[in-house]
């Protein structure tokens, strides 16, 4: 017999493995409604930052407001290969650590 202990709770999930979750609940705000903070700023003035979603990419999948860095095709291209090399060499070397 398995003891009752009170004021346990376990919740039941929003959906069981392999069902169709429901995210109606969350509130999604617009992309590039939250302000961009300037590079050099101190952790506690941007603390709410990390209580709320940033939404950087709009719809169409194109930077929106203050995120948007304006940034060339070619540095895009150059920045996606460096994190492409990045996970790569961090994937190597973790099996090499194995």
């Amino acid at each position: 017999m398995i003891p009752k202990h009170k004021g346990l709770y376990v919740p039941e999930p929003g959906c069981r493995p392999g069902g169709e979750p429901d995210f109606s609940h969350i509130e999604v705000p617009p992309a590039g409604i939250v302000p961009r903070p300037p590079i050099a700023v101190g952790a506690g003035e941007i603390r709410d930052h990390a209580f709320r979603l940033i939404r950087v990419l709009g719809d169409d999948g194109a930077a929106c407001g203050e995120w948007n860095p304006a940034l060339s095709p070619q540095v895009l291209h150059k920045g996606l290969r460096a994190m492409m090399l990045t996970r790569a060499y961090d994937a190597r070397m973790v099996r090499v650590q194995r």
